[in-house]
Parts: C-alpha cells; structure tokens; sequence
C-alpha cells in the first residue's frame, strides 16, 4: 500500500522535476520496491507462526485440562513429609499414587499396620492420616487401602504397576 502512495507521489511529481533528478527518483522508487516487496512476506511469516504458537499453546492448556496429571514434585514432597511421619509409627505405604484432574486432587495409598494390630486401631491410624493428606493438600480425595505388613501378599499386588 505504502509502494503504491509512494510510487504516485513519484509519478505526480515527475513533470515538476528536472529530468537531471528522475535517475534519483527511480533508485527511491526500486528501493521502496525492494524492501517492501520483502518486508511483507516476512511480516506475515511472524504473525503465521505466532498464530501456531498461540493456537499450540491453547490446544496443550485445553488438553492438559481434561487428561489426568501427578501432582506437582512440590506437593509429592509434602506427601513424603506426611508418610515419613507415620512410618515412625511402625506403618510403611506402598502403591503411592497422585492425580489431578482438572481442580480435583486424588491420592491413593495402601497402608502397611502390623498384624497383632485390631482393626479398630488400624482404621483409626487410616482416618489420622487421611486427615493429614487433606490438610496439606486442602480438599484432596484421599483413599486409604489397609493391609497387615507381615502378610507378604502384598509384594504380588496386581495395583503395583
């Protein structure tokens, strides 16, 4: 568009100027051709590619919302901190799983107690610590799955893989 005013404005003022200064006008006018003819294209090659960039980006954001993700390593280590706590009261975990999907936090653990244990205490070991997941990660689906450590079935748990 530019190119085009310009060229006018060149052509107009043509029979106005002295032939001795039309060789400077058409150097002006090729130069103005030149850059740009070239300009344009590589204008458009910047907004086309940051249109695939943006459009990527929203694509992977729309996705992400709606596949399920492992909480952050941050929040892992909160958990560990947690676990590490009731280890030390003769309970160890295995099949550690967290999730998130969209908003909502999921954390599925199976809890080793020791068999000469009752139930009673067991369960009640289980709600503790399910109490202390969800106060580190607010309002989390904690599930707990109880089982005696001295029974080794558990190494052959099909949940492991």
């Amino acid at each position: 568009m530019l190119y085009r005013w310009c060229a006018l404005c060149v052509d107009f003022s043509l029979p106005a100027r002295s032939p001795a200064n039309f060789p400077q006008q058409s150097t002006f006018l090729q130069l103005i051709r030149r850059g740009w003819l070239l300009l344009d294209p590589i204008i458009a090659l910047l907004v086309a590619i940051n249109i695939l960039w943006t459009g990527v980006h929203l694509v992977r954001r729309s996705v992400d919302g709606l596949m399920d993700a492992a909480l952050p390593k941050a929040e892992q280590k909160i958990i560990e901190t947690v676990v590490a706590k009731f280890r030390i009261r003769k309970v160890d975990f295995h099949a550690l799983r967290t999730r998130q999907a969209a908003s909502r936090r999921f954390f599925s653990v199976h809890m080793l107690v020791p068999g000469d244990w009752t139930v009673h205490d067991a369960h009640h070991i289980a709600e503790d610590f399910e109490g202390d997941i969800r106060a580190v990660l607010g309002d989390a689906v904690v599930s707990t799955h109880l089982e005696p450590i001295d029974d080794e079935i558990y190494i052959f748990d099909n949940n492991e893989k």
